[in-house]
C-alpha cells in the first residue's frame, strides 16, 4: 500500500449489491458501473498515469518552470480524458453522485497509516517552509500562495491519516 495505490483508489466505489462504481471525474461527475476486468483495466491505467504524470510535473516545473508546467497539466488531462472514455465506453452511467468524503476514506484505507503519516509530516514541512519563505524573501505573494495550498493540503492529510487509523482498526 503507498501514496499511488491510494490516488488510485479514490474513484471506486463498493455499492451494497456487490457492484463498482467508478467516477472518472470524482465529486465532479455521474459515475459509472464496471465490470470486475474493466476495473483492474483501469486501475492499471491509473497507476501508469499517476505515476508518469508525477515524474514529468516535477521535470517540466524543474526544467522549464511553471508555463511548462500549465501546458503539460493540459495535455495531461487531455490524455486522461481521451483514455477513461475509451476504458468506460459501453459502461452503464449512473447519476449517483461521489461525496467528497468518500474519496478521502477510500484514499485512506488503500494507503495504509504510515503512508498518510509521511505525506501528513511533508505537508507540516512545506507549510512551515512557506511561512518561513515569506519572512526571508520580497516574494511575498509566493509565500502567501504557497502557504495557502500547503496549509489545505496539510488540511486534508489530517482527515487522510483520521480515516487511515479508523480504516486500519475496522479490519
Amino acid at each position: 500500500m503507498g501514496y499511488f495505490d491510494g490516488l488510485t483508489s479514490v474513484g471506486f466505489k463498493k455499492r451494497e449489491d456487490g457492484k463498482t462504481v467508478f467516477y472518472p471525474y470524482g465529486i465532479l461527475g455521474c459515475g459509472y458501473i464496471v465490470p470486475q476486468e474493466n476495473e483492474s483495466k483501469i486501475k492499471k491505467f491509473l497507476m501508469k498515469y499517476y505515476t508518469i504524470s508525477f515524474v514529468a510535473i516535477i521535470v517540466s516545473l524543474v526544467l522549464f518552470g511553471p508555463l511548462a508546467l500549465v501546458l503539460f497539466l493540459i495535455l495531461s488531462l487531455a490524455i486522461y480524458a481521451v483514455k477513461i472514455r475509451q476504458l468506460l465506453s459501453g459502461q452503464e452511467r449512473i447519476q449517483e453522485k461521489m461525496q467528497y468524503g468518500e474519496g478521502l476514506r477510500n484514499m485512506a484505507a488503500s494507503m495504509g497509516v504510515k503512508t498518510s503519516i509521511l505525506l501528513l509530516i511533508g505537508a507540516i514541512i512545506m507549510t512551515a517552509g512557506s511561512i518561513f519563505t515569506f519572512f526571508i524573501t520580497n516574494n511575498r505573494l509566493m509565500s502567501i500562495f504557497g502557504t495557502v495550498f500547503f496549509g489545505l493540503a496539510l488540511l486534508q492529510t489530517i482527515f487522510l491519516v483520521k480515516y487511515s487509523i479508523k480504516s486500519k482498526k475496522r479490519v
